[in-house]
Parts: C-alpha cells; structure tokens; sequence
C-alpha cells in the first residue's frame, strides 16, 4: 500500500507542477499578447504621423513651387532674352563638368 499511497501523491504533485507551469505559460502568454498589441498601436500611431508629415511636406512644396513657377512666368514676359541667355549659361556650365574628367 506504501507504493499505491506515494503514487497517488507524485501524481497530485505532478498534477499541481503542470498546473502551475500552465498558469504560468497563460501569464506568459497574455503579456506577449498585450506588448504585441501595444506595439501595433505604436507602430500604427508613427505611420499616421509619418504619412501627416509626409502630406504636410508636400502641400508645402506645392505652395512653394506654385510660387517659383508664377516667378518664372512673370520673369519669361518681362525679359524673356535674359532667362533664354541665363539658361543657356547655366545649360554651357552643367555640360561643362560634366564631361571635365575627375582630377584626383
């Protein structure tokens, strides 16, 4: 009876480990759950500010392009030869360095 009566307790002993390491493993697993979900949040929250920079950067440059643009026109009716013979310099001088092989 000694044999069937310390069974029967490892069996409780085990029974009270698997337990416990399962309530362990449910910890474990509802804090992965909660920092993954955390972590989405954030990840999402950075995209939205990302993508509201990103909108205001390109508003911005529109406005600031619109601008040169209306410069530009207003430039080409008032003096079109001085923006045809300011291109062409700047046109001569790209060329230049470009084909100006490197001199190291």
């Amino acid at each position: 009876m000694d044999k069937t009566g310390s069974g029967t307790e490892e069996m409780k002993m085990v029974e009270a480990a698997q337990d416990l390491v399962n309530q362990n493993l449910d910890k474990v697993e509802a804090q992965i759950d909660s920092t993954v979900d955390t972590a989405k949040n954030v990840v999402h929250e950075l995209r939205s500010e990302a993508q509201e920079a990103a909108d205001r950067t390109l508003i911005r440059f529109e406005g600031f392009w619109n601008q040169i643009q209306e410069k530009a026109e207003a430039q080409m009716a008032q003096r079109p030869w001085l923006v045809l013979g300011t291109l062409l310099v700047v046109g001569y001088l790209l060329t230049r360095s470009r084909s100006r092989p490197n001199q190291d």
